[in-house]
């Protein structure tokens, strides 16, 4: 599961838990109460998640998927505080960092 979790403040979204891939029955714990799980996972594992996070969920959203225009809608206030950065400094964030193996990492388990 693809997990992170985020505030809504008065002055923007709060990261409180960073992302994260975790085995369904492994997702860390979250404090308080009024949480909304969104994203496909909720599809896939809603009995380990909701056992995990019972009562703490207010709704679910599980067939809710990113969007584009809603990540432009987030990073709107940034852009116009002044926080924009050129395309040439855009990075992903890699929460799966080791999917494949190197073109040598495949050459040296092929001949071993």
């Amino acid at each position: 599961v693809y997990h992170a979790v985020y505030e809504k403040t008065a002055t923007g979204w709060q990261e409180v838990l960073s992302p994260g891939l975790y085995a369904p029955d492994d997702v860390p714990a979250i404090e308080g109460q009024g949480w909304t799980g969104i994203g496909s996972g909720w599809k896939a594992y809603a009995d380990s998640l909701d056992q995990r996070y019972g009562e703490q969920l207010l709704q679910r959203f599980p067939e809710a998927y990113p969007r584009a225009t809603a990540i432009a809608r987030l990073a709107l206030p940034g852009f116009e505080a002044g926080e924009g950065r050129p395309a040439h400094e855009a990075a992903p964030i890699y929460i799966r960092n080791k999917v494949a193996l190197t073109t040598s990492e495949r050459a040296a388990k092929a001949g071993a």
